[in-house]
């Protein structure tokens, strides 16, 4: 049962599709005819009435009057005002990144938007995101969008967007190792901000790396030479700044044989698979497509364990849109009767080369809900698919309280400094120092901070010393 208004006229949208011939259709809004529709049964094909409803509820019905398949069906009131049913979020960049603001309205077409940054139009901005990049210092401000058609207008309350200058390098992703079989694919990245150009320089067991001088470490096969700690070491042209230790270590043993494979996919053939997803954008409605949006599998026998397995691949087009290609990605840590969790994550490919960094920095980035079973004993079939995939959405922005505010006080007795940290309630926050002719190192991290935290510092002289402090993603 549709809620129709009598006398309003409405459009009603439907995809068919058939194994050739003609394809015939009958619509009904309640007692009204909406006609047949004849066209070529073959690939999917879209089909539209226009139907004055006669009550002010009313059964849609859909008769096929041949052998054809039915989707994406839509009733829309032709004459309908928009109606805001995404409003934009509040926002934070950095200086040279990027940022975006999402709407979503429904109503009559043509549905144009319009963007307003501190009160003023931003001409040639009509659609419904609006990105700006790079960020610059003077795109601070609130912004607003106005949805128009021909039969009404909606606004929206203005929302912030803050954008912080980097002045030195920082990092905002730390590298985080795993327990590794051999021959496993692993990666360690880091994501930074800082004037450019910045330097990376990646350290196994203390000492550099001839060729880690990129932001991320890949290990198509892991060997044994390959375990150990690593750190990376960040530079501008005046500072650096060091990172957490991430460490590759052997998992523990398992039973000898072929590992097992995935089939990464967000549709399957057979219903009882329950595999029909798709990924939209921020406005929870366009589907994503093309190789300038990737989705990757991450796969662990934990939650905390959830790695990057296999390369990213990227969404398709035309009636696809909304899936990714389909890979076969090899999962040799996992044995039969094992714990095996997995997600599939998406993200703008056209700024961020991995989900990480797309997440950091304050791009579009999305994930889907955590699926995990167990293994079956015996191991047949050993080919896995994502069983209870659903669809999701790519969200956008950067936590409001990134860098934490540090505060001190020197203590009665004048040899030490108490410093107080304020952050965004329950976060991980890492606490940095940086003493005279050195550079920025990991000093503390602060589980889930209740808001505010202390702590203390020895007055020693002449030697002195910085603090800083950001949210670990």
């Amino acid at each position: 049962m549709l809620p129709t208004v009598a006398g309003r006229t409405y459009r009603i949208r439907y995809a068919v599709q058939g194994n050739g011939g003609q394809a015939r259709v009958r619509v009904r809004l309640g007692d009204v005819n909406g006609g047949d529709s004849t066209l070529p049964a073959g690939p999917w094909q879209w089909a539209e009435h226009t139907v004055t409803a006669a009550a002010d509820q009313a059964v849609l019905t859909l008769e096929p009057l041949t052998a054809v398949n039915l989707d994406a069906v839509s009733v829309v009131w032709l004459n309908e005002p928009p109606k805001l049913v995404l409003l934009p979020q509040a926002g934070f960049a950095y200086v040279g990144g990027s940022a975006s603001f999402v709407a979503g309205a429904t109503g009559a077409e043509p549905l144009t938007f319009e963007w307003y940054h501190d009160g003023e139009r931003l001409p040639d901005m009509s659609g419904p995101v609006l990105n700006l990049e790079p960020v610059a210092l003077t795109q601070a401000g609130n912004y607003q969008v106005v949805a128009r058609n021909p039969f009404g207008t909606a606004s929206s309350p203005p929302v912030a967007l803050t954008v912080q200058v980097a002045a030195s390098p920082q990092i905002v992703l730390q590298p985080q190792g795993e327990a590794v079989v051999p021959g496993q694919f692993a990666v360690l990245t880091v994501v930074a901000v800082g004037p450019p150009p910045l330097r990376y320089q990646w350290f196994h067991r203390g000492q550099p790396l001839p060729n880690g001088t990129n932001r991320s470490l890949v290990f198509p096969a892991v060997t044994p030479a390959d375990l150990g700690h690593y750190h990376v070491v960040v530079s501008s042209h005046t500072e650096t700044t060091e990172s957490l230790p991430a460490e590759l270590s052997l998992a523990p043993e398992t039973e000898s044989g072929p590992g097992w494979e995935f089939n990464f996919t967000a549709f399957h053939p057979d219903p009882s698979a329950q595999v029909d997803a798709f990924v939209f954008d921020t406005d929870g409605s366009t589907r994503l497509k093309g190789a300038h949006f990737r989705a990757q599998l991450y796969a662990g026998p934990s939650v905390e364990a959830l790695r990057p397995r296999g390369l990213p691949q990227p969404f398709l087009d035309g009636f696809n849109d909304g899936r990714w290609q389909f890979a076969r990605v090899d999962l040799p840590f996992l044995r039969a009767g094992g714990q095996l969790v997995t997600q599939v994550r998406a993200w703008d490919a056209s700024v961020a080369a991995s989900y990480e960094e797309a997440r950091a920095l304050g791009h579009r980035f999305g994930r889907s809900k955590i699926l995990n079973w167990t293994t079956s004993d015996p191991p047949a079939p050993r080919d896995l698919v994502p069983v209870g995939l659903e669809s999701f959405a790519l969200q956008l922005g950067l936590p409001d309280f990134t860098v934490g505010r540090i505060e001190a006080e020197l203590e009665p007795d004048g040899k030490q400094v108490t410093f107080r940290l304020t952050g965004a309630w329950g976060f991980r926050y890492l606490l940095e120092q940086r003493l005279a002719g050195g550079h920025w190192k990991p000093v503390k991290i602060f589980e889930n901070l209740p808001g505010q935290a202390s702590f203390t510092h020895p007055l020693t002289e002449p030697e002195s010393a910085l603090f800083r402090a950001r949210i670990l993603n």
